[in-house]
């Protein structure tokens, strides 16, 4: 196994049918390499270490993976094969599909993420993780590593890491996995031990963790410095997101991605987790004072759904008035037009 996974013994090697063409990186977890099967591309995961030795994390690890495969979003990179790798005590080996771009983390690094792009690819993680929530699907280790940056500037989401179904509590497993995931992009009542059972709110600071990246370039580690220069709007957006109480943070990656979209349309956001009610304590501490008081007067925006209805229903009664309307004034010119025309006058009889 290990001449496998070396970066120098492990090019040429064939996995599931993919050639390892080159080392691509090792993550907490697994090494990922570049495999090619003709003209096709694909990512080779490869378990790493003692986890590959647990029978339980090993299926663990598998489908949390193949989670990805159980709902359709263009932005999810799918899987595509599993295997083991050569010999009797062979890991689990994993490929999924191949996602032209690099990894948030590179694309920050060299400089090429401003303002207004780490808030566009936010809302594209974060419809992600509204489509999957509601599918019943977490991700379990959203980072800067794991939301690929194409060419044209828009995300992907790769390398889901919880398994689908019920968690009452978390499996030893599943503990085990997250250990090894221990980090600053692991939200904090999972570094814990014994680790928490992941949830929506985990995914919700992974989405803010990998804002927080975006903006500054460090992990959002307690002492790191905060957004300085920032709009107020987006520190505040990341601090609800980042709360350490996950109870108080948004409510769900689709409230968060309300007060995303707020401010790309240059409206104010929320800063709740549920309706519109008033920024949480913390968020409003950590942008400027007269930030938070504008925001703390600021009036409730009108809700976007109650407004579409309302405008819905309005346009669906007009199209009626305007079409009994028309209906009446061509029953008119009809009326009109016979009443000018008169009668023509009864045949003559002719006189036998």
């Amino acid at each position: 196994m290990q001449s496998v996974v070396s970066e120098q013994r492990g090019v040429g090697a064939t996995l599931c049918g993919w050639t390892l063409e080159r080392h691509l990186g090792d993550g907490p977890v697994c090494s990922s390499w570049l495999g090619l099967n003709g003209e096709k591309r694909a990512v080779v995961r490869v378990l790493r270490g003692d986890l590959a030795q647990d029978a339980k994390a090993c299926t663990e690890w598998l489908r949390a993976s193949w989670a990805a495969n159980r709902f359709h979003h263009a932005r999810v990179v799918k899987v595509l094969d599993q295997g083991l790798m050569p010999g009797s005590d062979g890991g689990p080996v994993l490929v999924r599909a191949w996602a032209h771009g690099e990894s948030l983390e590179k694309a920050v690094d060299r400089g090429d993420v401003d303002e207004a792009a780490a808030m566009r690819l936010v809302a594209q993680v974060l419809d992600v993780l509204e489509m999957s929530h509601a599918h019943g699907i977490l991700h379990g280790a959203l980072s800067p590593r794991n939301v690929i940056v194409t060419p044209n500037g828009s995300a992907r989401i790769v390398d889901f890491a919880t398994a689908p179904g019920p968690l009452v509590r978390s499996s030893a497993a599943s503990e085990r996995l997250a250990a090894a995931r221990r980090g600053p992009f692991l939200p904090p009542e999972r570094r814990t031990i014994p680790v928490a059972p992941c949830t929506e709110l985990a995914d919700v600071w992974g989405a803010g963790a990998c804002l927080y990246f975006a903006l500054t370039g460090t992990p959002p580690e307690p002492d790191a410095p905060w957004l300085a220069g920032v709009d107020p709007g987006i520190a505040a957006i990341v601090a609800l997101a980042l709360h350490p109480d996950p109870t108080r943070r948004y409510e769900s990656a689709y409230a968060m991605l309300g007060d995303v979209r707020r401010l790309l349309s240059g409206r104010k956001p929320h800063l709740d987790g549920r309706a519109a009610p008033m920024p949480s304590v913390r968020a409003l501490s950590l942008v400027p004072s007269s930030s938070a008081a504008q925001l703390r007067s600021a009036p409730p925006e009108p809700p976007p759904v109650a407004a579409t209805a309302r405008q819905r229903r309005g346009n669906v009664l007009l199209l009626l008035a305007i079409a009994l309307l028309a209906g009446f004034a061509t029953f008119v010119l009809v009326r009109e037009r016979l009443a000018e025309d008169p009668p023509a006058p009864p045949a003559l009889m002719q006189a036998p």
